[in-house]
């Protein structure tokens, strides 16, 4: 009850405060850390669940590898059609009959264009989480992250983009690192959700868009000259 009406207040304070730049900042870090008090809240109280968790996963280390390798033998369907349907657009007629498709307006919407858009979102971001899933389970012999997560950042790369998904994957775990540090104060089990991290890192995300790339361009264009000498 006092996390909904204190998130009203936010709001309500957030509408009607003025909109100067500094305002924004302080009204983005508000909502930053409430999250993060939000989050730590909901995390502190010791569950039975939790211990049940740590030790399914613990049951499962034996098989853990052999269910990864069946998880990325499940997905080959999908990653093929992916690079069929790729092969194929590239193709002059196709690529004819798709432009048109992409460029067909209901007033001054574009539906197939906005959901193209949607759905590279979901196939990229769901990818990434996958290849996370799968790739460090296979390294540490048990379950890396859970398919929830997988799912988190498949709604968001479909609503807000594949780059925000990764991104505020990347700038969770840094924001839990500290969460997990307080958390560790009064809490022993050993079983803590990843899934609201990354919803505070896309927050992060959201609010910070465009400082954070253009501080992250120079990194970025360091690593395309290594790879591309240009």
């Amino acid at each position: 009850i006092l996390f909904t009406i204190a998130t009203i207040a936010l709001i309500a304070w957030s509408m009607l405060s003025e909109r100067g730049s500094q305002s924004f900042k302080d009204r983005g870090l508000t909502y930053i850390l409430w999250a993060l008090l939000a989050i730590i809240a909901g995390l502190t109280p010791k569950r039975e669940s939790d211990k049940q968790i740590v030790e399914m996963i613990e049951e499962e280390m034996p098989s853990a590898r052999a269910v990864a390798i069946r998880e990325f033998v499940s997905l080959l369907p999908i990653i093929a059609g992916f690079f069929i349907g790729y092969l194929l657009i590239s193709v002059n007629s196709i690529s004819g009959i798709a432009n048109n498709l992409l460029n067909w307006k209901i007033g001054t919407v574009q539906p197939m264009l906005g959901l193209s858009y949607g759905l590279a979102g979901l196939f990229i971001a769901a990818s990434f989480g996958w290849f996370i899933r799968i790739f460090f389970t296979l390294a540490f012999g048990k379950e890396a992250m859970g398919a929830g997560d997988i799912y988190i950042l498949a709604f968001i790369g479909t609503i807000a983009g594949p780059l925000v998904a990764i991104l505020g994957f990347f700038i969770g775990s840094v924001i839990g690192v500290f969460g997990i540090c307080v958390l560790l104060l009064w809490k022993t089990s050993r079983a803590l959700s990843y899934g609201p991290w990354i919803a505070i890192g896309t927050l992060t995300c959201l609010l910070f868009y465009n400082p954070i790339i253009n501080f992250l361009k120079p990194a970025w264009k360091s690593i395309q000259f290594l790879l591309t000498g240009e």
